[in-house]
C-alpha cells in the first residue's frame, strides 16, 4: 500500500504522475472552485455555503495560513470542481456516502450522490494537502508551496454505522467540547454521536413533562434548544444524532427525583456518586412507569429526528424486582417465569411505543430475547460471541466491545477487533497426539478472578503446535501467534498471544521436567496474576464455537461504535482520551476489511497525532496542560513531557480496579495523577519498537499473524546510524531522569520512582548499545528490568519491556 497520511485509508487509491500546486504564497493561498448542484430545487449558492466554509477552515488549518477560495468567474478558472446530487438537511441510515476524487496536475475534480459523500472527499482533500512549515526567518529561502499529490480515488464505506458514544451522563461535557469531538468524528468519516444522556449519577436530558428530572439529578443538564442546537451542528458535518435515556435500569437519578417510580420507593435518596452498578430499577408493572416512559420518549423523539433511539436497557439488579409483592403479581397475571422474562416484557413493550413514535429501539445486549422484535437493533458490550447471538436471532447489531477507549489499550488492539471477526469459524485441533487441557484462573485487582482453559495440543510430526482459550459465556478463541518448544531436559515452553474482551493478553505456560506447570500473563502492559493447573474434568477439548454465520446473517453486521464511558475521564481531557487512535477505530469501520498493517497503521497514526491538533483538536494542548498543573515550573512541565514518552496507564481496566479497591472510584475522588495526563499509548514507544525490529531486535508489530523478527538487510552505515539514533534518545531520557531526581511538584513519591525507573531503565539499554558487539552475561539488569514490569499501578514505566527485548535480541 502507499502510504499517503490519509485516516480511514480509500477503498481504492491510484497514484498518477506529478502534483497541483495551491497557488499563493508564505501570506495567503487562494483555490478557485465551481460547484454544481443536481437537484434543481436547491439553491446550490446559499444551501452548500456550509462545505465551503467548512473546507476553508480545513485547508486553512493544514496550510497554516489563509486559504481563500474563490467562486468561478468568467475570467477565472476553477481549480476545484464539485458535483452534488443532493443536498441532505438531516443525514439518516442508508444514505448514499461514496464519492470519487481525481487530482492531476491541473484540477482537482470531486463527485458524489449527496453532500455527505462530498464532505467526506473533502476530509480526504484536506488530509492530502501537503504544506511545509513556514520558514521562520523572512530571510529564509526555503521552499514552502503547497501541493496535492496526483490521485484517483474512488471510495465508500464498508460499514453503514461508524459511531462515538460519548457519556455525559457521569461527567458533564460543554457543548464546546462535544462540538469540537463532532469536528473530529467529520474528519474520521464516523457518522453517528451515540449521546448517553442518562444514568445513575446524572440526568442531563432537560425534560418539560418531568422537571425535577433536572432539578435533583447533579444540576448539570442540556436544555432542549442545546440539544437541537448539537443535533443541527452535527448534521452539517454528515453525523446522526442517537441519544440513549437509560431504562428500566441505571436509575439511580429518576429515583431522586421520583422515588414513587422505583419499584423500591426510597432507594435512590441520595445523589450516587459512586461507580458501579447499582439496585435501583423502574417498577415496570406500574402504569405509572408506563405514562413515565411514553411522555419522556416523546420528548425525546421531538428534539432527536434519528430514526433510532437507544434505551440502554443493561445491567438491570433484578433484586427490588424479585422483593417486590406488586411486581410478583404482576409477573403471575402475565404468566412471566422470572426476572428475564419481566424485563423482556417491558423492553417489548418500549418497542411498541418507539414504533408509535416512528422510532426502532436500540438496546445493549441484554435486551436481546426471543420475544424482542426482530428490527431492534442490539448494540453489544459483550463480544463477539455476542454479536453472533443477535444476528443469529435476526436482530441488526453493531459491535462496541474492543473499541471501548476508556480502556487504554494499544491502538493495534482496537485495530485487529472487526465487527465480522466472530463470522469465521476456527479450524478444528488436529488429533495429533492426546490434548493437554489446563484450568486457569486470572486474578484481577478488584478480586474478581477470570476462570476457564487452555486446550494446548502439542506439535506432531506433521503439524504444529495448537492451542485454544475457552471461558464459559465467551466462546472459544485461538491465539494470534504461539509458540511451542519442548526442551532436552524434559521441560517445556507455551508463549502465545490472544486477544479477548479483556483486551491483548501475552501468556508464558513454562512446565518444568517433573510436570508442574507455571504462568505469568501480561494484559496489555500490565502483569496479573494466572495460576494454572490440570483440567479436573477433561471433555472442554471439544469445540465449542458454533457455525460460521450465514451470509444474511453477517449483513445484519451494521458496523460498530468506539465508546468512552467517563468514570475517569473529565472533559478537561476528553481529546487527549480520544484522539488520535479513534482514527484506528474508524479505519477498521470504513477501510476493506483486509486492510491490517499494523506497522503502515501506526505511521499514518503518527501523522495524524499532528493533523488533529492543526484542526483543532486539543489531545496535545490537554496533556500539556495536565502536565503542568502537576509541575512547580516551566523545567519541569517539560520533563514531564519527556518522561510521558516512557510512561504508559495501566491498560485494560486495571485503574478502574485499583480506584475501587483503594475508595477511589467515585465522582469525588480527584483525576490528578500522571496518568490522568497519559494518552493510552505511547506513540513514541511505537517508533522505538518498530527501530528495535529493523535491526532485528523484537517482534515485527505489522504482522499480527505472528511474532516474525525482522531481519531485513542493511547495510553496515545504516546499522550504526540506527544504533546511534537509539544512544541519543536512550541519553535523551536518561538526562531527564537526572533532572527530576530534585522534582518539587505534585505527587512527588510517584514522579521520583517512576524517574528512577527511568534512570535504570536508560542506564540498561546505553550499556546493551555499547556493549553489543561483546559477551556479556545480562542477568542482574533482566532482574531489575523485570522488577519494574512486574510492578501494579495506575501507571508504569513501559519503556521497560522494550529494553528487555533488547537483552533478549542475539
Amino acid at each position: 500500500m502507499d502510504d499517503l497520511p490519509l485516516m480511514p485509508y480509500p477503498l481504492k487509491l491510484e497514484r498518477q504522475s506529478g502534483a497541483l500546486l495551491l497557488a499563493g504564497d508564505q501570506t495567503e493561498l487562494r483555490l478557485s472552485f465551481e460547484l454544481k448542484l443536481a437537484d434543481a430545487r436547491q439553491n446550490a449558492t446559499t444551501d452548500s455555503q456550509y462545505l465551503i466554509q467548512h473546507l476553508q477552515q480545513r485547508l486553512t488549518a493544514q496550510a497554516g495560513r489563509p486559504v481563500l477560495l474563490q467562486s468561478v468567474t468568467a475570467d477565472l478558472k476553477p481549480t476545484l470542481r464539485l458535483e452534488i446530487g443532493k443536498l441532505l438537511t438531516i443525514p439518516k441510515p442508508g444514505d448514499d456516502e461514496s464519492y470519487q476524487l481525481q487530482v492531476t496536475p491541473q484540477q482537482i475534480y470531486l463527485k458524489a450522490k449527496t453532500s455527505t459523500g462530498v464532505l467526506y472527499g473533502l476530509e480526504t482533500l484536506s488530509q492530502l494537502l501537503d504544506c511545509p512549515a513556514l520558514p521562520t526567518t523572512t530571510a529564509s529561502t526555503t521552499a514552502t508551496r503547497c501541493q496535492w499529490p496526483a490521485v484517483t480515488i474512488k471510495d465508500q464505506p464498508r460499514f453503514p454505522w461508524r459511531g462515538l458514544l460519548i457519556d455525559s451522563a457521569r461527567r458533564f461535557v460543554p457543548l464546546a467540547d462535544l462540538k469540537r469531538q463532532l469536528q473530529g468524528m467529520a474528519s474520521a468519516k464516523l457518522n453517528v454521536l451515540h449521546w448517553h444522556l442518562t444514568d445513575d449519577q446524572g440526568w442531563r436530558f432537560q425534560s418539560l413533562s418531568y422537571p425535577k428530572l433536572t432539578q435533583f439529578a447533579d444540576g448539570e443538564f442540556y436544555t432542549q434548544a442545546q440539544m437541537r442546537e448539537v443535533v443541527n451542528y452535527a448534521a452539517k458535518l454528515g453525523i446522526r444524532v442517537v441519544p440513549e435515556i437509560d431504562l428500566p435500569g441505571h436509575a439511580s437519578a429518576i429515583g431522586r427525583a421520583y422515588p414513587q417510580l422505583l419499584a423500591e420507593p426510597g432507594s435512590a435518596g441520595n445523589a450516587e456518586r459512586r461507580f458501579g452498578v447499582f439496585a435501583p430499577v423502574l417498577d415496570v408493572s406500574s402504569p405509572a412507569v408506563t405514562t413515565f416512559a411514553a411522555a419522556l420518549l416523546k420528548e425525546v423523539a421531538t428534539i432527536f429526528p434519528d430514526p433510532y433511539l437507544h434505551i440502554g436497557g443493561d445491567e438491570v439488579k433484578p433484586e427490588q424486582w424479585l422483593q417486590n409483592r406488586a411486581i410478583q403479581q404482576f409477573m403471575q397475571q402475565q404468566q412471566l417465569a422470572d426476572a428475564g422474562e419481566l424485563h423482556a416484557d417491558f423492553n417489548r413493550r418500549l418497542a411498541l411505543q418507539l414504533k408509535q413514535l416512528n422510532r426502532t429501539m436500540i438496546g445493549w445486549d441484554e435486551v436481546l430475547h426471543k420475544d424482542l422484535p426482530k428490527d431492534v437493533l442490539v448494540q453489544s458490550w459483550q463480544g463477539q460471541n455476542a454479536v453472533a447471538d443477535s444476528v443469529r436471532a435476526g436482530h441488526p447489531t453493531i459491535l462496541s466491545a474492543g473499541y471501548y477507549l476508556d480502556q487504554p489499550m494499544p491502538t493495534s488492539f482496537h485495530y485487529r477487533n472487526d465487527p465480522v471477526g466472530v463470522a469465521l469459524s476456527l479450524p478444528p485441533l488436529l488429533a495429533t497426539s492426546k490434548p493437554i487441557v489446563l484450568d486457569f484462573q486470572l486474578q484481577r485487582f478488584n478480586h474478581k478472578p477470570v476462570t476457564g482453559q487452555f486446550v494446548l495440543q502439542p506439535a506432531g510430526l506433521s503439524s504444529s503446535a495448537q492451542l485454544r482459550m475457552q471461558v464459559p459465556a465467551r466462546g472459544e478463541l485461538a491465539p494470534r501467534w504461539l509458540q511451542q518448544q519442548s526442551n532436552a531436559d524434559g521441560s517445556s515452553d507455551w508463549l502465545f498471544a490472544i486477544d479477548s474482551w479483556l483486551g491483548p493478553a501475552e501468556i508464558q505456560l513454562p512446565r518444568s521436567r517433573d510436570g508442574n506447570w507455571q504462568a505469568s500473563a501480561m494484559l496489555g502492559n500490565t502483569r496479573y496474576p494466572l495460576q494454572v493447573k490440570p483440567a479436573a474434568k477433561t471433555d472442554s477439548q471439544q469445540q465449542t464455537s458454533l457455525p460460521t454465520l450465514t451470509a444474511a446473517q453477517q449483513q445484519l453486521i451494521l458496523g460498530g461504535e468506539a465508546a468512552l464511558w467517563a468514570e475517569l475521564v473529565p472533559s478537561t481531557v476528553l481529546d487527549l482520551k480520544l484522539w488520535p487512535r479513534l482514527y484506528a477505530v474508524a479505519e477498521r469501520l470504513w477501510s476493506p476489511a483486509d486492510m491490517r498493517d499494523e506497522s503502515s497503521m501506526y505511521q499514518r497514526l503518527q501523522m495524524m497525532d499532528g493533523y488533529g491538533s492543526r484542526i483543532g483538536l486539543l489531545h496535545q494542548q490537554q496533556q500539556r496542560q495536565a502536565l503542568a498543573t502537576l509541575a512547580s515550573n516551566d523545567a519541569e512541565a517539560a520533563a514531564l513531557l519527556v518522561l510521558s514518552e516512557t510512561v504508559e496507564q495501566s491498560q485494560y481496566y486495571s485503574r478502574h480496579h485499583l480506584k475501587t479497591v483503594r475508595g477511589q472510584y467515585h465522582l469525588d475522588a480527584p483525576l490528578d495523577r500522571f496518568a490522568d495526563a497519559l494518552p493510552a499509548e505511547s506513540l513514541t514507544l511505537v517508533a522505538l519498537r518498530r527501530q528495535l525490529a529493523l535491526i532485528g531486535c523484537g517482534a515485527d508489530f505489522g504482522n499480527s499473524g505472528n511474532q516474525t523478527v525482522v531481519s531485513k538487510a542493511m547495510s553496515s552505515q545504516e546499522i550504526s546510524s540506527a544504533l546511534n539514533d537509539l544512544q541519543q534518545q536512550f541519553q535523551r531520557w536518561q538526562q531527564t531522569a537526572v533532572q527530576l531526581k530534585n522534582y518539587q511538584g505534585k505527587q512527588q513519591p510517584r514522579i521520583k520512582h517512576l524517574a528512577a525507573q527511568l534512570a535504570i531503565t536508560s542506564d540498561i539499554a546505553l550499556q546493551w548499545l555499547a556493549e553489543q558487539q561483546r559477551l556479556k552475561t545480562w542477568d542482574r539488569q533482566h532482574q531489575q528490568l523485570q522488577i519494574i514490569i512486574n510492578e501494579v499501578d495506575e501507571e508504569l514505566l513501559a519503556l521497560a519491556q522494550p529494553v528487555k527485548q533488547m537483552l533478549e535480541c542475539r
